[in-house]
């Protein structure tokens, strides 16, 4: 029953955690493909908004601004201008002015002359006021004839009105083009902003601005008339006050840089008014305005329009996660119950239960072969004892037998120590040798293939370290072989040096091998060390064949290097070996190792120690005797080593003069 229920509760987990997943990366797909979709969508439709509204106010006011150019273009209107005191032209131009009342939409139509700085409102039989250069409220007219544009736009209030207008001022020349002075009429600021400024939607904003920044037209009234009843520039309000920081104000700056004089829109993200707005913005040139549009983020179109197809998506899941865990409850858990509950009764000992099989199928199948099994079961437990009696007889003699040929191996092995030692020089040897001297000697099994070997002759002390192929009991053979012919070969060479001896031991051991008969694919060597000492004379002779020789004196560490050859093995060339002469030093202190200690696993990563480890180690202890580098020594490569194991039995003698 407990496994029934842990397969269903691993079962549901299982496909809860896939029905969560598919759920979090659905939605996170879903989430990023309708942010680039509402994004992309938002971008579209400021643009095309912008593309409108600006078509909408070219279209509103190019009739009004070519209305105000015809009237100024007039010839009775300017000819009027030019001779003012001429008063047979006073009423015809007055009637041609009341002619164009009905094509301005506005109605309101005006002149102001240069020459006598008087300025009409649809009267021009008597003049509104008298312009003024000094007067801010008429600063407006003077700019106007100093810029000498055709036409320009102001949002200003007219006092004879009362009211606030956005004016056309058309400038009016006389036939030699120089400007007369001003005519145009004047635009209700209400028609203007319900026309293309307002609009229903509240998260959509248009706004008109100029290169300064001052807002021309805004759905805000209480901004334009601010506007329009401010006189001078630094009292208007400008889009740049209305936007959150100065990072933003130089953002919209640089825009309105970049699209002047150009048909661009430029679409950025911009914060307006505390909102997330993407805005699109395009130069106007016909007025010299630039139209901004402004649209609220997740307004046009969010995650929230998705909604419903979410919902729709998760049910959907739901439906499939619930039909998937309910087909496998009757398919698979139900009868594996069965199976369950059956194998726990043939547990306690009863074998007579039978599971009644309804399909064949694998679970039908599988419940016929644990029917079939346990009949088997049933048969073989009769049995049992007997049965088991027997193999516990032969086990407990295939044991003792196993047993007895451990022991007998074990003996041989640390007999066979007990004499690879006797070839070791004794201590009382070193001794007598030396003044002081340690021997650091690790086989990697009981036995191993490295040694030791020291001989004196009539003069001089032989003294050698070696490491023989392989290690274990084939080492030791190895070590055997090698002492014996090594010690033949220097009694019956004493006068020769290290570098002859070595050659003379590689052809008498490759011979003992037997390296040139049917057993060449027993390629077996060894790598020596060999030092001969000569006291009376004060020198040491060091010749190596893949092994080292290393010294410390008052000057340091010092390494000398063996020669690349091998001994023993089966390499058909001439052995040439480089004889070293050393000068002995009072405090002298000599080194002779093997390779196993240069390939001792350590440290963080497992490496060998390698030269440069070991020379570190015998620099760090070179001050000390060599008792205490003994000491030093064998604890060092014990931090190094860690829990790694070393790979090959390591050897390390040190002796001093």
């Amino acid at each position: 029953m407990n496994t029934d229920k842990s397969l269903n509760k691993v079962f549901i987990s299982i496909v809860i955690i896939i029905y969560i997943i598919t759920i979090l990366f659905s939605a996170y797909a879903f989430f990023s493909t309708s942010t680039r979709i509402s994004e992309k969508y938002l971008k579209s439709f400021i643009q095309t908004q912008n593309e409108m509204e600006t078509s909408s106010i070219l279209s509103f006011m190019e009739k009004e601004i070519a209305m105000s150019r015809k009237l100024a273009e007039d010839p009775l209107i300017r000819k009027w201008m030019i001779n003012l005191n001429d008063m047979e032209l006073t009423q015809p131009a007055q009637e041609q002015l009341d002619s164009y009342r009905d094509f301005i939409s506005s109605g309101t139509h005006f002149i102001a002359v240069k020459s006598s700085l008087n300025y009409y409102l649809e009267d021009i039989e008597q003049p509104v006021k008298t312009l003024k250069k000094g007067l801010t409220a008429d600063r407006w007219f003077f700019e106007a004839l100093e810029k000498n544009e055709d036409y320009s736009l102001n949002v200003d209030y007219q006092e004879s009105l009362g009211e606030i207008r956005l004016w056309i001022n058309v400038t009016v020349r006389d036939e030699h083009g120089e400007p007369i002075g001003l005519a145009g009429s004047g635009i209700y600021i209400n028609d203007f902003l319900n026309e293309i400024i307002i609009h229903e939607e509240s998260n959509l904003h248009t706004i008109l601005i100029n290169d300064k920044g001052h807002i021309q037209g805004h759905a805000d009234k209480s901004i334009m008339d601010h506007n329009g009843m401010s006189k001078t520039d630094d009292t208007k309000i400008t889009i740049f006050d209305l936007l959150e920081n100065e990072k933003q104000d130089e953002l919209l700056k640089q825009t309105i840089q970049e699209i002047k004089n150009t048909t661009q829109i430029k679409i950025f993200d911009l914060q307006y008014q505390g909102m997330d707005c993407v805005a699109a913005m395009g130069f106007i040139p016909q007025l010299n305005w630039y139209n901004l549009v402004l649209a609220q983020k997740d307004s046009i179109m969010s995650w929230r329009d998705f909604l419903p197809l979410i919902v729709l998506f998760v049910i959907s899941a739901l439906v499939i996660i619930l039909s998937i865990i309910f087909i496998f409850t009757n398919l698979i858990t139900n009868p594996i119950k069965k199976l369950t509950d059956a194998a726990e009764i043939v547990s306690k000992g009863n074998y007579d239960v039978q599971i009644p099989i309804k399909k064949r199928d694998e679970i039908g199948r599988l419940s016929s072969s644990f029917n079939t099994m346990t009949k088997e079961i049933k048969k073989y437990t009769e049995n049992l004892e007997l049965l088991v009696a027997e193999r516990t007889n032969e086990l407990q003699q295939a044991n003792e037998e196993l047993s007895s040929a451990q022991k007998r191996i074990m003996d041989s092995i640390e007999y066979a120590k007990l004499i690879q030692s006797s070839v070791f020089p004794a201590k009382d040897e070193m001794d007598n040798k030396f003044s002081e001297h340690f021997e650091i000697y690790e086989p990697l099994d009981i036995v191993g293939g490295d040694f030791y070997f020291l001989k004196e002759t009539d003069e001089d002390i032989w003294v050698a370290g070696i490491d023989c192929t392989g290690h274990g009991v084939p080492g030791a053979f190895m070590t055997m072989m090698a002492n014996v012919l090594l010690k033949d070969i220097i009694e019956a060479n004493s006068n020769a040096g290290p570098d002859e001896i070595l050659p003379r031991f590689h052809y008498k051991l490759k011979d003992s091998l037997k390296s040139q008969s049917k057993f060449d694919h027993l390629d077996n060597g060894l790598d020596m060390a060999l030092c001969k000492i000569s006291r009376n004379k004060g020198h040491l002779e060091f010749s190596g064949a893949g092994l080292p020789f290393i010294y410390s004196d008052e000057d340091g560490l010092h390494e000398t290097r063996g020669d690349s050859l091998h001994i023993g093995y089966n390499i058909a060339k001439e052995y040439s070996f480089t004889k070293h002469d050393i000068k002995i030093k009072a405090g002298m202190t000599c080194y002779l190792l093997t390779d196993g200690i240069l390939d001792l696993p350590g440290g963080k990563k497992g490496f060998g120690l390698g030269r440069t480890g070991l020379m570190d180690i015998l620099e760090s202890v070179s001050h000390l005797s060599l008792k205490e580098q003994e000491e030093a020594i064998k604890k060092q490569l014990k931090t190094y080593k860690g829990d790694y194991h070393k790979k090959d039995d390591f050897l390390l003698i040190g002796f001093r003069f």
